[in-house]
């Protein structure tokens, strides 16, 4: 997805937004698989940027997959895969309210209303 940031929503919560314990946030911790997404989530505010660093060896999941319409399966570039590989998220563009139903759902939670 050109132009787009690769998205990692983690179950963990830290002591508050602005203090995350970066050595908890792992693949393995993944709230919802990982998604595309572009800048209009931070640029509203929604989304807020606590860190920024490097990518370390294990911060990725060793294989990305997006489910696309056809029924078949992507890595992060586009690359074709066999079959899935959980998490497998969805080949497209989500938009943040995307975000706010994917983290509802996977919380139990009711989606906010439209």
């Amino acid at each position: 997805m050109p132009g787009s940031n690769l998205v990692y929503i983690y179950s963990e919560r830290g002591p508050s937004a602005t203090e995350p314990d970066i050595d908890r946030l792992t693949p393995d911790r993944l709230l919802m698989a990982p998604l595309f997404i572009n800048r209009l989530p931070w640029s509203r505010g929604y989304f807020l940027t606590v860190a920024n660093r490097p990518i370390a060896p294990g911060d990725l999941l060793p294989q990305h997959c997006f489910r696309r319409f056809n029924g078949t399966y992507l890595d992060e570039q586009g690359r074709t895969l066999e079959g899935p590989v959980e998490p497998c998220g969805e080949w497209g563009l989500a938009s943040f309210r995307m975000v706010d139903d994917g983290i509802s759902e996977a919380l139990g939670l009711p989606f906010a209303p439209d």
